[in-house]
């Protein structure tokens, strides 16, 4: 009898020991997108000199990731929440021969914050901003090199004082999430951009991002605006450069909306940017510093069209058109571009799909607009010169996990 209590007792604590542990970890999600393709590119010839564009044949991983997140009942309905999300580069290298440079934990979305269903959620950490993120489901060729963001939210600088525009992903960010009510959401962050200022003179950068939408099927709606204020050189993320002084700001609003049942879907969008640049530091070629005091240097408008029609349950056929009117508010003669996109989707899975696209940027003949996917150094092609007209091919597989 003795012998067979001490082996139930034995049975028990094997049982029960790993059940804190189990618990603890249980609630951790393991999640993440691969996507590659195979891209036939040319950046365009040279319409000046009559150079030809290079013809280049690349394996992009259109930003690929892994994710973790996961979240701890606190009680009283507060729950702790955390994720920590990677870029993954599925071709091996970034560059010829050069060794992956998204190979650190947290390059994508990272953070931790607080939840409550009523509420909402605040979070602090490394995030895309509402402006950035209010309408990216419009964009029916997202994060390739088909990407919508070759002319909108400022063409990845070409628009805009910041090198990757508006559609940023920015550290040392705070940003509060409302509960979804009736199919309204309102997201508002603040980021802290100048954590490297040393002197109470030097001016402290900062941005300001506020999203709202509305999502009850068939309908979607977006509204943001974005705010940057740009601070003295070194003093952090948020700091004078490209046409930018210290104490200068840019903002950018933009309106999108989207109809969506089983057979196609419309979308559009229409953005405004502006900036008081004029008479700025005449840095990377701009012309900022020729202009009035306080008047507009990449200040425009763009906008965005996309349909698609589903041929049956797991093809569709897809379609968009985006425009860049010319820079300085118009004033900046043939600043402008197209860019046109057509494709093919064969859904495999409710994980896998496969995708064929042809896209065409072009560029008015004082600009140099270029086609870029997420992941800009895998799958960027680069405008030759001004004037010239990129394009690409692409054949890929997506899953998502």
């Amino acid at each position: 009898m003795m012998q067979k209590r001490l082996i139930i007792a034995a049975l028990v604590a094997a049982i029960n020991l790993p059940m804190p542990v189990l618990a603890d970890t249980a609630n951790v999600t393991i999640y993440g997108t691969a996507d590659a393709s195979f891209d036939m590119t040319n950046n365009g010839d040279n319409p000046r000199t009559g150079a030809t564009g290079a013809r280049v044949n690349r394996i992009s991983s259109s930003s690929s990731k892994i994710g973790f997140k996961g979240e701890e009942d606190l009680g009283d309905g507060l729950k702790a929440i955390w994720q920590v999300e990677t870029e993954v580069d599925l071709d091996g290298s970034n560059t010829a021969g050069a060794a992956p440079t998204n190979s650190f934990l947290g390059t994508r979305n990272t953070f931790v914050g607080l939840k409550n269903d009523s509420l909402g959620s605040l979070i602090f950490g490394r995030h895309d901003t509402p402006y950035k993120t209010s309408d990216r489901r419009l964009d029916l060729f997202y994060d390739h090199v088909t990407d919508n963001r070759a002319l909108m939210a400022g063409g990845k600088g070409k628009g805009s004082a910041d090198p990757n525009g508006f559609a940023k992903r920015v550290t040392d960010i705070v940003m509060y999430n409302s509960p979804v009510m009736n199919g309204f959401k309102v997201t508002a962050a603040y980021v802290a951009g100048a954590e490297s200022a040393t002197l109470s003179t030097q001016s402290k950068g900062s941005i300001w991002s506020l999203a709202g939408t509305y999502d009850i099927a068939p309908f979607f709606g977006s509204l943001a605006y974005q705010r940057n204020e740009y601070g003295t050189v070194g003093t952090g993320v948020v700091a004078a450069a490209n046409g930018a002084s210290p104490n200068t700001r840019e903002t950018a609003w933009k309106l999108g909306g989207g109809y969506k049942v089983s057979q196609f879907a419309i979308n559009a969008a229409y953005e405004r940017i502006s900036d008081n640049f004029g008479g700025g530091a005449a840095t990377a070629g701009t012309a900022c510093a020729g202009l009035a005091a306080g008047a507009s240097c990449y200040g425009h408008k763009a906008i965005y069209l996309s349909g698609q029609y589903n041929l049956t349950a797991n093809d569709a056929v897809k379609l968009a058109y985006t425009k860049a009117y010319n820079l300085q508010d118009g004033n900046a003669v043939n600043t402008g571009a197209k860019h046109v996109t057509v494709g093919y989707d064969h859904t495999m899975s409710k994980r896998t799909n496969l995708y064929v696209t042809y896209t065409k940027l072009n560029n008015d003949a004082n600009m140099d607009y270029s086609l870029n996917g997420e992941n800009a150094a895998t799958a960027n092609v680069t405008a030759l010169a001004k004037g010239a007209s990129p394009s690409a091919f692409s054949l890929g597989m997506k899953h998502i996990f």
